[in-house]
Order: structure tokens, then C-alpha cells, then sequence
């Protein structure tokens, strides 16, 4: 006879279903860093040079060699994390709840490791020590894009000019925009995001209207918020806005992506118990995983943004 509470945990194949499937609407770490499942919790991803951008001699003569490209590269380690949950649900609960106890303690214990992963994610990527030099800026107090009377708030400017760096620096312009609310509630009340649009059909700015004014494929408003253990809330996104160049098809072979999320393969994963003392059936939800930047001249910062 099993003799603790963790040998009595039983894979659970629905709810770990119900877990993989479950996404919070208003998460977008899972989009700017795409996951990438591997069998393993450590290793090293490849990270090649620039060879591909140099000026070769490339014409071959009669019975001679094609020249040769050695690629240098070098490698950026990684270790994954498991992040896990406990949710019980007690039996009174189970025979009066017209609902699926099991299935909502899943969704609620998923919730808690998807925000996690989007609050690991968003530290990591507003970080300027995540960034080389000319890859961010802090943002001063007059060309904040909050700042409406400054001459020298301009966040079209600025961002046109972020992503002529990013370019310079991979030979690929960033297709996404991640910012918070706050970040949001300034661009579209902005005078010159607004004369931008006076003469179109569209009199509420939106996220895809302002992809169109950036030219960028998406912008993506990170909307999660989180609470201190006092109770106050603030958003996970913060004040910060980040350009990034994300591939479509989450592969980004020859692409130099910005980021990704290493995932464990086979999880989330979601187990049950029951614990004859708390007279609950307890849903454990488990994920591992692990979010690298992988090409940090693929992004770049604005920090503070806004006040």
C-alpha cells in the first residue's frame, strides 16, 4: 500500500488535457517567447554567427571549388524549471457544486502556472541587462509617450528608429509590439497617433490599427495584472514596451528570433489525490519549462515608456 500522499497521485489524461488546452485571454508571453517542446529539462541551444550577411567572391571558375562558409556559432545553455500547484476541493463541495469541481481546479491551478510563466517572461524581456548595447533605451521624462505637451514625445519616431536598429543589427525588420495598458491608454490618446487617423473611417484606436500606424505585424496589449501578497495589484507588463522579432510558424529556422520558451515535453500535467485528513480531492497541476532569449540584437526596449 502506497504509505504518502505523493505515491497516490494518479496521472489524470483529461484534466491534463483540459490544462494544455487552457490559455488565459489576456497572456501573451506564450506568443512572444513561442513554445518549443524537448525532451529534456537542460541543454544548449545553437546560436550561429553572421556569416550569411557577409561579401563573398561567390563566382566559381571552370573545375575549381565553390567557396566554402565555415558557420562559427556558439551556444546558449538553458535549464528548465518545474512550477507546481495544489487546488482541493473538498466532498461537501463535490455533491453541492453544479459545476465541474475537477475542471475548474484545473483551470484555477493552470491560471496560477500560466501567470507565472507570463510574469517570469516579462521581467526577462524588460530587463536592459537582457539587452546589448543600442538594443534599449530608458526613456526620458520629456519623450515619454505619456508626456503630450513635449516636442520630443514621438513614439512613431522612436519606434521607426528601433526598428531601423534592430535591422541593422539582424537584417530583419521586428514584427511584433508587446506593451502594457498603461502604455496602450497613452498611444491612443497621443496627438500624433490620433492625426494619423482623423481622415480614416476608424475613430477608436486599436491594437490592430496601431500594427497599421507602426507597421508591424501585431501589437499585442499584455493585460494580466498581479496581486502582492497585501493584496494590491499592478500590471505584470508595467510601464515598458518591447519590439521583437518573432517567427510565424514558431520555428524560426534562418530566422534570428528573439526568444523562445523551452517546454518539457508531455506537460502541463495534471495529477490527483485524495487527502483523507482534509477529506479533499486535491488536483495538482505541474509544467516545466524555461524562457531564453536567444537573440537579444532581435529586440529592443523602451523602458519607462510611459510615466
Amino acid at each position: 500500500m502506497p504509505n504518502t500522499l505523493a505515491q497516490q497521485r494518479i496521472v489524470d489524461p483529461v484534466l491534463t488535457t483540459i490544462a494544455q488546452g487552457y490559455q488565459q485571454a489576456d497572456l501573451v508571453a506564450h506568443r512572444l517567447l513561442p513554445n518549443i517542446p524537448h525532451d529534456k529539462e537542460g541543454g544548449k541551444i545553437p546560436r550561429y554567427d553572421k556569416s550569411a550577411f557577409k561579401e563573398y567572391n561567390t563566382t566559381r571558375a571552370i573545375r575549381t571549388n565553390s567557396v566554402r562558409v565555415d558557420l562559427g556559432h556558439d551556444s546558449i545553455p538553458f535549464v528548465m524549471e518545474e512550477e507546481s500547484i495544489e487546488v482541493p476541493t473538498d466532498e461537501r463541495e463535490r455533491e453541492d457544486s453544479a459545476l465541474d469541481t475537477d475542471e475548474v481546479a484545473t483551470k484555477t491551478a493552470q491560471g496560477i502556472i500560466n501567470l507565472t510563466h507570463e510574469r517570469k517572461v516579462a521581467s526577462l524581456v524588460t530587463a536592459t541587462a537582457s539587452y546589448g548595447a543600442g538594443s534599449y533605451v530608458n526613456v526620458a521624462a520629456d519623450d515619454r509617450w505619456s508626456n503630450y505637451p513635449s516636442a520630443t514625445s514621438l513614439p512613431v519616431v522612436a519606434i521607426d528608429d528601433a526598428k531601423e536598429v534592430i535591422r541593422g543589427k539582424v537584417g530583419r525588420y521586428p514584427n511584433v509590439l508587446v506593451i502594457g495598458p498603461k502604455v496602450f491608454k497613452a498611444l491612443k490618446s497621443h496627438p500624433t497617433i490620433i492625426d494619423r487617423i482623423k481622415y480614416s473611417q476608424k475613430g477608436v484606436i486599436t491594437e490592430e490599427l496601431l500594427a497599421t500606424i507602426f507597421d508591424v505585424d501585431e501589437v499585442w496589449v499584455g493585460k494580466a495584472i498581479k496581486s502582492s501578497d497585501a493584496g494590491t495589484m499592478s500590471d505584470v507588463w508595467g510601464n515598458d514596451a518591447v519590439l521583437a522579432v518573432v517567427p510565424k510558424d514558431n520555428k524560426g529556422l534562418g530566422v534570428p528570433a528573439f526568444g523562445y520558451t523551452l517546454h518539457k515535453k508531455g506537460r502541463p500535467l495534471v495529477e490527483t489525490y485524495f487527502d483523507p485528513g482534509a477529506k479533499s480531492k486535491i488536483v495538482v497541476a505541474s509544467d516545466i519549462f524555461a524562457a531564453v532569449i536567444t537573440a537579444s540584437e532581435a529586440g529592443y526596449l523602451f523602458k519607462g515608456a510611459v510615466a
